[in-house]
This record gives C-alpha cells, structure tokens and sequence, in this order.
C-alpha cells in the first residue's frame, strides 16, 4: 500500500492511494483519506490504528491489522513529505 499527499499551505489538501489488499484495507486508506483531508500537517500526524478504528466502528477484530497498515503507510508519507521540505528549506 501507498499514499500519496498534496499539501497547499501548510495544509493535507488530498490524499490518494494505491492497494492491492482486501476490501478492509481499502475501507482503512479510504478512512485515512477521509480524516486527514482539509486537515493541517500537525494534526494528521494523531491519524493512528486507533482513530482509524474509530472511524470504521465495524471493523471485524481479524482485520484490525488493516487500519494498522493504512495508518502506518499515511505516517509515511507525512513524514516523506516533512524531510523533503526541510531538504528544500535548508538549500
């Protein structure tokens, strides 16, 4: 699974992502999406296993694994996107 983010001034203005998982993971990314989209930078990083779980009440417990996933993949790419920027601020 990948994420990938548009961020405008300071703020998570899209995010999209690619999977090959089961229907569970797909509804995971889709939640991420969901939670952090309109959202700043640092209030997306609470976006954890936890509050995606949250949001998917119905969750079956044997795919709890799958907001863990799509939790860690948004983490990712929050911070890909935070260490680039400060490569571009430091230059």
């Amino acid at each position: 699974m990948e994420m990938f983010l548009r961020v405008r001034n300071g703020h998570v203005d899209a995010v999209r992502f690619l999977t090959d998982g089961c229907f569970f993971t797909i509804a995971a990314c889709s939640a991420v999406a969901k939670m952090a989209e309109n959202k700043d930078l640092r209030s997306c990083f609470s976006v954890n296993q936890s509050a995606v779980l949250r949001e998917l009440v119905a969750m079956p417990s044997d795919h709890e694994h799958c907001a863990y996933l799509s939790a860690c993949a948004f983490q990712r790419a929050l911070r890909i996107y935070r260490d680039s920027n400060k490569t571009k601020k430091a230059s």
